[in-house]
């Protein structure tokens, strides 16, 4: 059909018809040129409401794309996003620049968010271009704009629809709308449209191609448009924070600029931005001033959050069953939001059937919310989710409008209770179960923390999932998170179940093993030895209770290095055996804690015991593949590599770093001390390749994790500094190690005895690189600032006489072996393992030296000492018994070849 026969169905000829009346009316046009009289064709010109921008911001090659596209006859391009994101902003500027290079174009904007006022931009346009006809009372004016903008005699022309978010222009009984009814598409045209729903400006342009996304800005243009911010332009750290809070979104940056300008007596930009991070409450204020904005539509508000719940309300009436879900995503953590948490629970509230909803309707509901740009699949998000299903991302501050738009109509209580109930149902209740699963889930459990729910039954719910995150953060060492989590739930079970509660009893001793592993050693103690005491006389000491509480105590014990906890872990260990045999869990739980006190004391031999029997035992009852077993064959692995035993602990640390990768993510604590033990058992294989791909992960991933300048991230780099070091390439290791103690001093004490390694080692690659006075020189500044008055400092000089060694000063080294040896009796009147330690260093220096008796004399002590510590038949004691008699054997017969004749 051609286009002058086209049906025309808008309504009478009257020019004061109504948005709803449209239907009921029909017209039929067969249109003809009308004879214009040229003395009223007028020069183009710019027709739209809006004074350009003096602060637009470019935005990358946005406009040069645009332009691009628009550049083809009879083009039509949408601008889509979210509501606020600035598209009209682009569109603004891009009219101004056409008008000033194509002047011979004309440039027409037009209000498309409803009939009425699509109506008024048709005919200020008309008066505009004198259009003839306009005045008469019965013209359709829609007809006679078509007309006018179909005569190409008229000039070149581009035309903005601003704001088509919906079909509420177009026929109520069209199916398919078309733009075409109110433009016709001619060479000589141009058409933008501006929407926040991609599927309408799908619907009207056609062409995938010509729909242009438009997302927040990057942080440099958010800045750049933040500096219009009086007296602030200077404070270029607080201007990235605020950029980054307000998620780089034009209109809330324009929003927070107008307030900061208007209130620049009372509040500055740092103040601003304290009160935005406080709270939600915080925020909602200050987002929900309308400070106005000369590019918006006067209809349109300019707060942020009020542009945002228009477009919810169109969505609940459109698709009831898509504001649930989007409710519902509101709460959750930001990213990576599953899938699998959205579709149990969700009621009739809206009046949708969502609850009942099949797949296809779900994903109709996902598809509306993205098309308005709320929600976003998450890059990868099928590697990443459990069970490789899908995962959305929504900006913060829309989950703050949606929340603010469910409390004003009373149902936001209700979300968080089906947002509980949705997290409960699904996060794993066993420990070291679906690990892999609660690690997508623990970011929306601790979303979760924030909304605590009115209802007592949810409640309920609130605190058995937070107790579940609380023991999953304790079992992955996040012992900050533990605290955290703790110190907000323990008072509402003690409101909810009362302080006797053995449930809450249980939190609050799982925050003093938390505590302890902090260092807050003696308030741990003090918080178990009281819970102990609290169950004794309620329940008696044989309770199960009371027991678990002195296993516990144990536990602290352990961490903060009592003596008492061995004894303790021993008799606990019996009275469990007796009672459930070998092969139960809090046995294993003993038999680990007691290994690990075995490892404290450097007995090896006997924590390996205890680690073999619960690997053995729990791959027998719960396989080699549960992360359980994986955590003591992890250990098992750590106690070869201290025994030097590299071959083995390589092969089992392989396993355990895998496995804890593939089920805990490279991020873990677990993962990156598995891959550290790894690293280093491959060195002292000479797998120095293998050791450095390790020990470059651990740095990239500290750093990534921890930042750059953190304690681990400078662990990881002193790695990877002795594997160059091994290999010769001393430059890169001094280099490496220069940047450590840089970090280290910011994070410890100037005389930690980290940082004093770290000197040794960077002053030997100095020396192996030739240069020797400037070795020289930073020892002996390092001696000067140099504490030993302290188990750390008295370390740092034993591994200084050590390094000695290494270039034959050995005179230099005895002397401070000699001095260790004497500052450490000064220090503790009980012998110790590291006193031990040094007395056998000095034997064996005495014996390079030549000094045979002395050395003979010092070696006496030394397995002395070891007897009265660790027995006579300790097995590493019995082959330094079985040296000693090797050196008399040697010693005696150089004496007698010395003898006179």
């Amino acid at each position: 059909m051609s286009q002058s026969n086209r049906r025309f169905n808008l309504g009478n000829s009257s020019s004061s018809f109504q948005a709803g009346n449209v239907e009921n009316s029909h017209v039929t046009n067969n249109f003809y040129p009308q004879p214009y009289n040229s003395q009223l064709r007028l020069k183009p010109s710019l027709v739209i409401p809006y004074p350009r921008g003096t602060d637009f911001v470019e935005r990358g090659t946005l406009l040069q794309d645009l332009n691009t596209r628009c550049a083809v006859p009879a083009s039509r391009i949408a601008l889509v996003g979210l509501g606020g994101v600035g598209k009209s902003r682009i569109a603004i500027e891009y009219c101004y620049r056409v008008a000033e290079t194509l002047p011979s174009r004309w440039v027409f904007w037009v209000h498309g968010s409803n009939l009425a006022r699509l109506e008024q931009s048709y005919r200020h346009i008309a008066n505009r271009v004198k259009l003839r006809g306009r005045e008469d009372s019965k013209a359709n004016i829609f007809e006679l704009m078509f007309n006018w903008l179909d005569d190409d005699s008229n000039g070149k022309w581009l035309l903005v629809f601003d704001n088509i978010d919906d079909t509420a222009i177009f026929p109520q009984k069209s199916r398919n709308p078309q733009l075409s009814i109110y433009v016709p598409v001619r060479d000589h045209g141009s058409i933008i449209l501006t929407s926040r729903n991609r599927d309408i400006a799908q619907r009207l342009i056609g062409e995938p191609q010509n729909i242009i996304g438009i997302e927040p800005m990057n942080s440099t243009d958010a800045v750049t448009l933040l500096r219009g911010i009086v007296g602030e332009n200077k404070d270029q750290d607080n201007l990235e924070q605020l950029a980054a809070a307000l998620e780089f979104m034009p209109l809330a940056i324009i929003q927070a600029r107008a307030f900061l300008n208007q209130h620049r007596s009372r509040y500055t930009l740092q103040g601003y931005l304290e009160k935005f991070n406080k709270n939600n409450k915080g925020k909602t204020a200050l987002l929900r001033h309308d400070g106005g904005d000369n590019q918006r539509d006067d209809d349109a508000s300019s707060s942020i959050l009020i542009t945002w719940q228009i477009s919810f309300e169109h969505i609940l009436t459109t698709r009831p069953s898509a504001a649930d879900l989007l409710s519902l995503m509101s709460l959750f953590d930001r990213q990576g939001i599953p899938q699998d948490l959205l579709q149990n629970g969700v009621n009739e509230d809206f009046g949708s059937d969502f609850e009942d909803s099949v797949p296809d309707e779900f994903e109709d509901d996902i598809l509306m919310l993205e098309n308005f740009s709320f929600i976003t699949t998450s890059p990868n998000s099928t590697t990443t989710s459990p069970n490789g299903s899908t995962t959305f991302d929504m900006h913060a501050l829309v989950q703050l409008a949606t929340q603010k738009w469910l409390e004003r109509k009373e149902l936001l209580e209700h979300w968080k209770s089906v947002f509980i109930s949705n997290m409960l149902a699904k996060f794993p209740k066993k420990d070291y179960e679906g690990w892999d699963r609660i690690r997508i889930y623990f970011p929306h459990v601790k979303s979760a923390l924030m909304h605590l729910p009115a209802e007592p039954a949810s409640r309920k719910e609130w605190f058995y999932l937070m107790t579940l995150a609380a023991r999953y953060s304790a079992r992955s060492a996040n012992h900050d998170d533990v605290i955290s989590i703790l110190d907000f739930l323990i008072p509402i079970g003690t409101e909810l179940f009362g302080q006797h509660d053995r449930n809450v009893l249980a939190t609050i001793a799982l925050r003093a093993e938390a505590i302890a592993f902090k260092g807050g050693h003696t308030l741990a103690e003090d918080i178990m030895k009281s819970l102990v005491g609290m169950q004794q006389e309620i329940n008696g000491p044989d309770h199960p209770q009371t027991q678990f509480m002195v296993d516990r105590l144990a536990g602290i014990y352990l961490v903060t290095g009592n003596p008492v906890a061995e004894d303790l872990l021993t008799q606990i260990l019996k009275t469990r055996e007796d009672i459930y045999g070998q092969d139960h869990p809090q046995v294993w739980n003993t038999r680990v804690n007691l290994a690990s006190s075995y490892e404290r004391r450097r007995n090896f031999k006997e924590s390996e015991l205890m680690y073999k029997a619960v690997v053995i035992s729990k791959i027998k009852k719960i396989g080699v593949n549960n992360l359980d077993t994986i955590f003591d064959m992890d250990s098992l692995g750590r106690i070869w590599f201290l025994q030097g035993r590299y071959k083995e602990a390589r092969l089992i640390l392989q396993l355990t770093s895998a496995a804890f990768r593939q089920k805990l993510g490279p991020e873990s604590n677990f993962t990156l001390s598995s891959n550290s033990y790894l690293a280093q058992a491959s060195i002292k294989q000479g797998r120095c390749k293998e050791a450095l791909t390790l020990a470059e992960g651990l740095v990239e991933t500290c750093a990534q994790i921890h930042g750059p300048d953190s304690k681990k991230t400078a662990r990881s780099t002193v790695l990877v500094a002795n594997i160059y070091t091994m290999t010769g390439y001393f430059r890169k290791a001094e280099q490496l190690l220069g940047e450590t103690i840089r970090i280290s001093k910011k994070i410890l004490k100037y005389a930690d005895q980290s940082i004093d390694v770290i000197q040794q080692k960077q002053e030997c690659c100095i020396w192996f690189q030739g240069r020797y006075q400037e070795a020289e020189e930073l020892e002996s500044q390092a001696l000067v600032l140099r504490e030993i008055n302290n188990p750390e400092g008295i370390a740092a000089l034993s591994a200084r006489a050590m390094e000695m060694t290494r270039f034959h000063r050995w005179d230099e080294a005895r002397s401070l072996l000699i001095r260790v040896i004497i500052l450490h009796a000064n220090w503790k009147k009980e012998p110790t393992f590291d006193l031990l330690i040094n007395m056998g260093k000095l034997a064996m220096l005495y014996k390079y030296q030549g000094q045979y008796w002395k050395a003979i004399s010092a070696m006496k002590k030394f397995l002395q000492l070891g007897g009265k510590m660790f027995g006579c038949m300790h097995p590493d004691l019995f082959n330094f018994h079985l040296l000693f008699d090797d050196w008399y054997e040697e010693f005696s017969a150089i004496k007698l070849s010395l003898a006179p004749l």
